[in-house]
């Protein structure tokens, strides 16, 4: 199946990789975090329901910071919005 949005891929991705990890990231100097595909999910929807929710889904979204696992998660939920 050929996927044609961003928040078509993060679906897809959930249903078929769950509990794999999506993202390992160093919290700290020996410290190795991840995070699940199904936590991506879940976590650039609800970044997606506070920009619905404020009333700013759909519009022109800055995003600004280091790269980090809420960099990306906050990402795909502005493109999940419909929001660029």
């Amino acid at each position: 199946m050929l996927c044609s949005t961003i928040r078509e891929i993060i679906v897809r991705a959930a249903n078929q990789y769950g509990t794999n990890d999506a993202v390992r990231y160093k919290k700290k100097k020996n410290e190795i975090e991840a995070k699940t595909y199904q936590e991506l999910k879940n976590d650039s929807e609800k970044f997606s329901a506070v920009l619905k929710k404020l009333g700013e889904a759909g519009k022109h979204i800055a995003l600004t910071g280091m790269t980090s696992y809420e960099w990306i998660a906050a990402y795909l939920g502005i493109t999940n919005s419909g929001s660029v």
